[in-house]
């Protein structure tokens, strides 16, 4: 999570603090988790993951995540010193709310 496509010569980018987008979810659809791809089980327990399904369903959620901030006119990638409150305005926060998403407990400090 967090990179995101830019113009630097791999054409994406991973900013020092992560993107908007990721301080938000879908109500009532958690993202994707890995496990839910588990395919065949092995011998020692651990088990073989369904990649290529797991992606496509990463991408899709991700992908529907943008599709509300693009309605709201909202940056998905917008990170700057400021809060968010401060950069998206409570018109932009109340926007993302009635667009189904719900803001995550991660803490605007975190970096990665």
């Amino acid at each position: 999570m967090g990179w995101y496509q830019c113009e630097s010569l791999s054409g994406w980018c991973k900013p020092k603090k992560p993107a908007a987008i990721d301080f938000w979810e879908i109500k009532g659809e958690p993202p994707p988790s890995i496990e839910d791809y588990r395919a065949t089980r092995f011998v020692d327990g651990s088990y073989s993951v369904d990649d290529n399904a797991y992606r496509t369903a990463d991408n899709d959620y991700f992908s529907r995540k943008i599709k509300k901030f693009e309605a709201c006119g909202l940056a998905w990638h917008t990170r700057d010193k400021n809060p968010l409150a401060e950069t998206f305005k409570q018109e932009g926060l109340d926007c993302l709310e009635k667009q189904g998403l719900y803001r995550t407990s991660l803490p605007e400090s975190v970096r990665w």
